[in-house]
């Protein structure tokens, strides 16, 4: 099996992580590790872990998540099947258990990746232009992201996501690239999209304190991107399961009406309700893939200022968009 060093030029990092010199690694669960793979069978992660709690969640060619668990604390590996044909694209995370990530000592630190003997990695080319911050819970990070499945010739998912998250949580950690507290140095974005709610319905928490979260929260992204859009994404309301994770929507109307460049993108319950799930919380690959469209077409009007789309989107953005534009 050939080894490949994390370092190699071919392997395109997104989101915050950190170079040690021996490894990379990212106390936010939904940076991501995107390539392609060509001539191998196998795809192999080598990482040092500090228990079996470590996974790494892989994509290939835009299918569902597949989780791998290392089996052992220290150097560990584990494996990914690759199809036995053409190039493969993948895109990769890797993480811990969601409440001791941010201890300092449990990030999943990437050594290299492993091919079979005629196998090579190679540079996926798919880096769009338009930068775009997705700060958020489970619904952006691990196999439950969904950003990923954008049109990635267009745009470039910069993923600042955790599970378990709640709106406080990524108000608190959003500066800092790991749990000592060092600041990170993002790029200028184009768009900042913000996604919470769900962590903050189960653990019963006021419409007022998670309005005061995501406030401040805005206020700490413009400090970094003062001009670009914020949309602010309604979390979903589980039809089947019927959890009311969406509660907050009045919340995030206020919000676009207070913040200056702030908008705000309602999901009508007959809307919610042509999604499936994968659990009470998340939804399935399918619909997945469906809310990245449908988030994309929103986005693509947010940031055409002067379009027909824009106009028509402004005269209804406090309250909920049902206008068809997915199509588009």
């Amino acid at each position: 099996m050939i080894d490949i060093p994390y370092h190699d030029q071919e392997i395109y990092y997104a989101g915050r992580w950190e170079d040690s010199g021996s490894y990379i690694s990212s106390a936010w669960q939904g940076s991501q590790i995107r390539f392609k793979v060509e001539g191998t069978l196998n795809l192999r992660i080598n990482a040092e872990v500090t228990a079996g709690a470590n996974f790494a969640s892989a994509n290939i060619d835009g299918g569902n998540s597949i989780i791998a668990l290392f089996p052992e604390a220290g150097v560990s590996h584990v494996n990914f099947s690759i199809p036995d044909t053409g190039s493969h694209t993948v895109v990769l995370r890797l993480g811990s258990l969601p409440t001791s990530q941010w201890s300092g000592s449990t990030y999943t630190r990437l050594i290299s990746l492993g091919v079979d003997d005629n196998g090579k990695i190679l540079n996926w080319s798919a880096a769009g232009t338009v930068r775009v911050a997705f700060i958020g819970d489970s619904w952006m990070a691990t196999q439950h992201d969904w950003p990923q499945f954008l049109d990635l010739t267009k745009y470039n998912p910069y993923p600042i996501s955790f599970g378990g998250a709640r709106a406080s949580t990524l108000e608190s950690q959003y500066p800092n690239n790991n749990g000592s507290g060092v600041k990170a140095e993002d790029p200028i974005f184009d768009a900042v999209v913000i996604g919470a709610g769900v962590n903050d319905y189960n653990a019963g928490v006021s419409h007022a304190s998670f309005k005061a979260s995501l406030a401040a929260l805005i206020d700490k992204v413009r400090i970094n991107t003062p001009e670009a859009p914020v949309i602010l994404l309604q979390a979903p309301r589980n039809i089947g399961a019927g959890k009311n994770y969406d509660q907050y929507g009045p919340v995030l109307s206020e919000l676009s009406a207070e913040k200056d460049n702030t908008h705000t993108v309602l999901i009508t319950d007959s809307e919610w309700s042509s999604y499936t799930w994968s659990d009470d919380a998340h939804l399935s690959y399918q619909s997945r893939l469906d809310y990245a469209d449908y988030v994309e077409s929103r986005l693509a009007v947010i940031l055409s200022p002067g379009s027909s789309a824009y106009s028509l989107y402004m005269r209804t953005k406090r309250g909920t968009i049902s206008i068809p534009l997915k199509a588009q």
